[in-house]
């Protein structure tokens, strides 16, 4: 196995709370004269306020009324957690846990700020501190996803490459957020998106959720990286100066400054 960390996105992927995500944004949209239905705003849950807003309500509600729709969401999404819990799904934490015996680093990348992901996590009992070796929130990012940033944070709180890194995700958000960072995506069928919606945004292989890609971890880790090579930084440094070298030669002999190289996943220089 020549993979080094998986990364979780968490509302939707590790624990079950997009439905109150929904309810709560369809309720602070009607206190602002809006109506969408819950049902609507499931389909964009994964995506961070500042793109949620927009996409659903237009750019000027975004630019008048963007802030105050998302303090309202995240006031009422506290009062409904408060009410009902937070679930977490099953396997979760043998998922967790599987990695670290494997060997695995781990990290949590997701859109929350950091008040409501303490009070998620309180509320569903789940020690992610002791669970995974890094969390990545809203106060650590510039851009919300489909933007690569938590993303790009995560792999950076750790210490690898995108190539060392695999990502989970429930929506196609998280797998077009995964791509543009350089990180393989897997999918898992506990949010709002069919199994199509999560391979068109390229992710690898979708599973039913976490419990299922526990049974499967080892073929899910070799599908990421089935080379045996580890890409760290230095390595894809050396092969990117391998490359550089052949366009300075081909500068050298009057010819354009282009320069390639070929390698299998083992790291084998082929052309």
């Amino acid at each position: 196995m020549a993979l080094d960390a998986l990364l979780f996105d968490l509302d939707g992927t590790l624990i079950d709370t997009n439905g109150q995500h929904a309810l709560a944004w369809a309720e602070a949209i009607g206190r602002f004269g809006y109506r969408i239905p819950a049902e609507r705003v499931l389909l964009e849950i994964g995506k961070g306020g500042d793109r949620l807003v927009p996409a659903l309500l237009g750019d000027r509600v975004e630019e008048e009324e963007g802030e105050a729709l998302r303090e309202a969401h995240g006031e009422l999404f506290q009062e409904r957690i408060a009410r009902e819990g937070v679930k977490v799904f099953p396997g979760t934490r043998k998922l967790l846990a599987a990695c670290r015996e494997r060997g695995l680093r781990t990290a949590v990348a997701t859109a929350s700020k950091k008040e409501q992901l303490d009070e998620m996590l309180e509320r569903a009992g789940l020690e992610l501190d002791e669970l995974v070796d890094a969390v990545v929130n809203d106060s650590d990012v510039d851009r919300s996803k489909p933007n690569p940033d938590v993303v790009d944070a995560a792999v950076g709180k750790l210490g690898l490459s995108a190539a060392q890194c695999a990502m989970v995700g429930d929506t196609p958000y998280d797998a077009t957020a995964a791509r543009r960072a350089g990180v393989v995506c897997f999918g898992v069928l506990t949010g709002a998106h069919p199994a199509a919606a999560l391979r068109r945004a390229w992710a690898r292989a979708v599973w039913r959720d976490a419990a299922e890609l526990h049974e499967r971890l080892d073929a899910a880790l070799a599908l990421a990286s089935p080379g045996e090579a580890r890409w760290s930084q230095d390595r894809l440094d050396a092969v990117m100066g391998d490359a550089l070298g052949e366009a300075r030669r081909a500068a050298e002999s009057g010819e354009e400054a282009v320069g390639a190289v070929v390698v299998d996943g083992g790291g084998r220089r082929l052309a």
